[in-house]
């Protein structure tokens, strides 16, 4: 009788797992697999895929576009992140110390409006604001006396262009910071506060002693999604600049692009997502190290 109960368990369980493992393998493992095995063969003219072990991979230390392209792609996530986590950590903090008054909510209903608009929306708003001819940002400084500060934001052969897409993806994403951290922020005891207030405790003191202990494990949360949709993010670069000018641009998902879908090569282009895939791994486990490694201590 028990074991009949036992087996009848487990299948419960097995009709309710089923689904999401089918899922996850045709969506993630499945074509994880393909890349894999992708990068480790050539296609010849007549269509024979002919296998090559890690010839590709080889071909990777000598390709200075993927040094490059992994240099600008570290760039645009350490200061898209930064200027993430900051601005959202600063407004959540400005927020939690507003409360629930009238305007707090009227200030969070407006500041989480960048995160609402449409990618292809604000992409193509901030490519006006930064178009090299007739750039209103430009023409803004212009007209209070700053003339001599317009630049052209996303021509110009060094890492301003680069430079200019971390700042415009760090105004779309910064609202997720803001909410998690906000939400967290909610959740610490008020009476910590006060008995660190007690024992007279400065401000920076009773963030480091209170408020960060909290933030801590979330923070580790949102800085690993936010490093995996940063890394290989796509639209911003490929709309607004294109990898350019002159590969100034250039960043692992626009190489991938390019390699595959403009040069056709799909084995050349699997190796280097199968790479990207690598970084972000050893990314991720690094965060993991350095914020969750007291929660698995304990």
């Amino acid at each position: 009788m028990k074991r009949t109960s036992k087996k009848k368990d487990f299948w419960t369980a097995f009709f309710f797992i089923a689904p999401g493992v089918i899922f996850v393998f045709f969506l993630c493992l499945y074509p994880l697999g393909r890349a894999i095995w992708m990068s480790m063969v050539k296609t010849t003219p007549d269509g024979v895929n002919q296998f090559i072990g890690l010839t590709n991979y080889k071909k990777v230390f000598d390709d200075k576009l993927f040094r490059l392209s992994l240099w600008h792609t570290l760039y645009f996530t350490g200061i898209s992140i930064s200027l993430h986590y900051f601005v959202g950590l600063g407004l959540a903090l400005l927020l939690d110390k507003l409360g629930k008054s009238l305007k707090g909510n009227v200030l969070r209903g407006f500041l989480f409006l960048p995160w609402l608009f449409p990618s292809a929306v604000w992409c193509v708003t901030w490519q006006l604001i930064l178009h090299p001819h007739f750039s209103v940002l430009n023409e803004l400084l212009k007209t209070i006396g700053l003339g001599r500060l317009a630049r052209g934001w996303l021509t110009e052969p060094t890492l301003l262009p680069l430079t200019s897409l971390s700042v415009v993806n760090g105004w779309k994403f910064f609202p997720f910071h803001m909410v998690m951290l906000f939400a967290t922020l909610q959740s610490v005891p008020k009476e910590l506060y006060e008995v660190a207030e007690i024992d007279g405790a400065s401000g920076w003191r009773k963030f480091q002693s209170v408020t960060w202990p909290f933030l801590k494990p979330i923070t580790a949360i949102v800085l690993t999604i936010d490093t995996i949709g940063t890394f290989h993010y796509f639209d911003l670069v490929w709309i607004l600049t294109q990898g350019g000018p002159m590969n100034k641009t250039e960043v692992l998902s626009t190489y991938i692009y390019r390699t595959v879908f403009r040069m056709g090569f799909f084995d050349y282009g699997s190796t280097l997502a199968v790479l990207l895939m690598i970084i972000l791994s050893i990314l991720i486990a690094l965060y993991i190290r350095i914020f969750m490694r007291g929660e698995f201590e304990q």
